[in-house]
């Protein structure tokens, strides 16, 4: 299985475009993306070829309430960098979001 093959087998009904990907890449197949001027074409390879992080780049990112019950139940401290950084910053949006909504004026 390819990597395209692999990033998209998610649990979701598929579109017309994912359904045409996955039966039409194989490997060895060229990629028409040119980004740099006269550079070789690029092929799709082996999933082994690529590194293991790039088959994480589908995988549901958690949820403010998720991240705030794994902090409650583990501690600050056992919650990834990562982990800490998206709680925060949806955190900010929520108050951002709440602090907006309570400027709202009236509508009489």
């Amino acid at each position: 299985m390819t990597l395209i093959n692999r990033l998209y087998r998610i649990n979701k009904p598929l579109n017309r475009y994912e359904i045409l990907l996955r039966h039409f890449v194989n490997v060895g197949d060229k990629v028409d993306i040119t980004y740099i001027k006269d550079a070789k074409p690029i092929l799709i390879k082996e999933d082994k070829e690529y590194p293991e992080w790039v088959f994480t780049l589908t995988d549901k990112l958690p949820t403010r309430v998720e991240l705030i019950k794994k902090m409650d139940e583990e501690g600050v401290n056992e919650l990834t960098k990562y982990e800490n950084r998206r709680l925060r910053r949806l955190l900010t949006v929520k108050e951002i979001k709440d602090f907006n909504h309570s400027t709202l004026p009236d509508e009489d």
